[in-house]
């Protein structure tokens, strides 16, 4: 019976209503909303160009936008549209100056990672980065490329401790990956041998062998050095 009557008024059980989904108006920057920088298409969100508020998707009708403006930023209330679309401005410059800013200290960092690995490669001192790696990368390129160029050199991080944290970190880094590959092998090998360094302390060193299953073939790779404590008379 309640399939007849779903027919007759063309109901199709079970389909559920797609939810409304309101969309921004420009004219929402005279109430001191923008839309929101993280919006999708499924969920697009004013926020307050004042206080950077962000408002649920129903929320998004002049009365609400004016109900907030009054609230919050009463003193703003009666600002013509042309201050709040230069406020939207000063925040796009404000975007766009932490983007540059966000890549800039990203390339430093990978330049002193990369100064860190040649000097741990090459098994120089620590000081090296700043002693002779800088001066010369500075020297080369203000002759090349200018001012300009050698601000940006002078402001890579290439201390002693920064490049002992740096290669601490890639050590660390090698490491757990060398580890999560021998979990990822079915079968593994261990070799330990005894040694003394120069200053004639024992140390264990370690080498593994496995199966490395992305370039399918077996390894052998350095896994650890341990130096020794002796137990004696203790």
């Amino acid at each position: 019976m309640s399939q007849k009557n779903d027919d007759k008024t063309g109901i199709v059980p079970g389909k559920k209503r797609k939810p409304f989904i309101r969309h921004y108006n420009h004219e929402y920057i005279k109430y001191g909303f923008i839309l929101w920088p993280n919006s999708t298409e499924e969920d697009i969100r004013p926020m307050c160009i004042i206080c950077h508020e962000v408002l649920v998707n129903d929320a998004m009708k002049p009365a609400n936008m004016l109900r907030h403006l009054k609230a919050k930023h009463s003193e703003l209330e009666k600002k013509p549209r042309e201050y709040f679309e230069r406020r939207k401005q000063e925040l796009g410059l404000q975007t766009k100056t932490f983007k540059q800013n966000f890549i800039h200290n990203k390339s430093l960092l990978k330049c002193s990672y990369l100064v860190a690995l040649r000097i741990a490669k090459t098994r120089k001192s620590f000081t090296t980065g700043e002693n002779l790696i800088k001066p010369v990368l500075i020297d080369v390129c203000l002759e090349m490329f200018g001012l300009s160029a050698v601000d940006k050199i002078k402001s890579i991080p290439l201390s002693n401790d920064t490049i002992r944290r740096r290669i601490e970190k890639l050590s660390e880094n090698v490491e757990y990956q060398l580890i999560q590959k021998i979990k990822e092998s079915t079968l593994f090998a261990i070799q330990i041998d005894e040694s003394c360094d120069i200053s004639k302390k024992a140390i264990l060193i370690c080498y593994v062998r496995y199966i490395d299953f992305t370039l399918e073939e077996i390894k052998e790779e350095f896994l650890c050095c341990i130096e020794l404590v002796f137990i004696y008379n203790k």
